[in-house]
């Protein structure tokens, strides 16, 4: 997820260049090549530095770099690989996601190598060419381009968080006895055998499938499984082949359409391998859309009335909000304004609290409460999704995969509570502070405790952050989201 906000922020940025660019300012869309290549790269970087030769490395990233968190990312994956005894469907989830993992540093490296030739144009028109091709590195970053004919798909960043997430809940349907099932399926409690699950994409609200299918029969030879969605009135839309390993069935299919409006239903065939995108029926298994867990669910990770692109990303901007400004306050005690910082040390206070907080006003007694923030505040958001994933872990009706997420969901949250309360204090402290010497120990430590908001927190002090042990950051909780939303995959009648 760390890896993904810097992504982001690196699209951003090239967006800002060809602004820049398209109003014949070649020196600004150099800086935020700049920018782009020290967000990827990371303050360790080969490239990192003053790139434009204006006396300052300016990187508005975290330091770390889209490439350290790759290649953590890729070094966690072979450290999995090489001390674990894994099962065939764990090792393929784990080869797909090492897999991804290549191409997407891959991308990296080019989209490091667009912008560098950003900075070595002559002229607007031509930096401006390059900068196309930056965006395009960066888009085939986040979601590989379709492959060429007779080519294998290709996958990166989007693929790798959906393996990832393939291999959270296989744990998770461990646990579950298994019953024998007409026609060869064997189904865990309940009837469910597997989920589908839908995620955004750069063309699409929820327009990303990936389906797991456990305890699959290895089709008959020359047939296929094969799934589709099927619309209200009927009309289908092909998805692609699951791949079959070790009774593991998997795809994961992107598209441009927003599938959870579009489509009602999905369906499993098992079809002859040259029967190409035409149905034979009958379907073996399918999953309904619009189930009761995406419903309640989709608040945390869609747009919705609470806010308009999902409670958990919402909170995600408005922290970073309040990083942005705590590090404001930084600069302003640099710069001996104690009067600057602790304006910005109330800004934190109320884009942290939300307007109904009794902590949110006029907090530096200027005559005025100001709030960059949206009014919410992400304690309020926070509130909003430990309230949502509470109620729903309390509904025995739900299948227990989903349950589990949104328990973790309410546990991490509740963590995260607690250190935004912590970081409300250490803000209102500094505006206490009569001095700048008073108020400079204490900035450090509100930017850490805010960095374990936004970056998850090693509760047990093992080195490492596990979402599924109450450890996780924001972003992790709206991947735990796609879990609970997930729709339950179950043999057709």
């Amino acid at each position: 997820p760390n890896g993904l906000a810097q992504l982001e922020l690196a699209i951003q940025h090239t967006s800002f260049a060809q602004e820049e660019l398209a109003a014949g300012n070649l020196a600004g869309g150099r800086q935020h090549a700049e920018h782009v290549i020290n967000i990827l790269d990371g303050a360790d970087g080969e490239f990192f530095g003053d790139l434009d030769g204006n006396g300052l490395p300016e990187n508005p990233g975290d330091g770390v770099g889209l490439r350290a968190y790759l290649e953590q990312t890729r070094a966690g994956l072979e450290a999995i690989g090489s001390e674990q005894e894994l099962t065939g469907e764990r090792q393929l989830q784990l080869s797909l996601a090492l897999a991804a993992s290549d191409n997407a540093l891959t991308y990296e490296r080019q989209a490091i190598n667009d912008a560098i030739s950003i900075l070595a144009s002559d002229t607007s028109s031509e930096a401006a060419s390059n900068a196309e091709l930056l965006l395009n590195s960066l888009r085939s970053l986040r979601l590989a381009p379709p492959p060429l004919p007779d080519q294998p798909d290709e996958e990166t960043l989007a693929g790798l968080v959906q393996h990832l997430l393939l291999l959270l809940n296989i744990s998770l349907f461990a646990e579950a006895p298994l019953t024998a099932a007409p026609a060869g399926i064997a189904t865990s409690a309940g009837g469910q055998l597997g989920f589908a699950r839908f995620s955004s994409n750069p063309q699409s609200t929820a327009g990303t499938i990936a389906i797991l299918v456990d305890n699959l029969i290895s089709p008959a030879p020359g047939k296929r499984y094969f799934a589709w969605l099927e619309a209200a009135d009927g009309s289908l839309l092909p998805l692609g082949e699951l791949r079959v390993q070790a009774g593991l069935g998997t795809l994961i299919a992107a598209t441009d359409q927003p599938l959870l409006t579009n489509f009602v239903r999905l369906l499993i065939t098992s079809q002859p391998e040259q029967s190409g995108a035409d149905f034979i029926g009958p379907a073996l298994y399918t999953a309904t859309l619009n189930s009761p867990e995406l419903t309640l669910a989709s608040p945390l990770i869609f747009a919705g009335d609470a806010a308009s692109k999902g409670l958990t990303l919402a909170a995600e901007e408005q922290l970073a909000l309040a990083v942005d400004h705590a590090g404001f306050i930084n600069d302003g005690l640099a710069a001996g304004d104690l009067a600057l910082a602790q304006r910005h040390a109330e800004h934190v206070v109320n884009i942290l609290a939300g307007a109904e907080s009794p902590a949110f006003g006029d907090l530096d007694g200027n005559g005025l409460p100001e709030n960059p923030g949206d009014g919410v505040g992400v304690a309020g958001y926070l509130a909003q999704i430990e309230a949502l994933a509470a109620s729903f872990a309390q509904d025995e009706s739900h299948p227990q995969a989903n349950r589990t997420a949104a328990t973790t969901i309410q546990g991490t949250t509740a963590q995260m509570q607690v250190q935004v309360a912590a970081a409300i204090a250490l803000a209102q402290e500094i505006l206490a502070a009569p001095d700048i010497a008073a108020a400079q120990p204490v900035v450090q430590t509100l930017q850490d405790t805010l960095a374990l908001v936004a970056n998850g927190h090693d509760l047990d002090g093992n080195g490492v952050i596990d979402p599924l042990l109450l450890e996780g950051s924001l972003a992790d909780l709206r991947e735990l989201g796609l879990a609970m939303a997930q729709a339950s995959v179950v043999p057709a009648e």
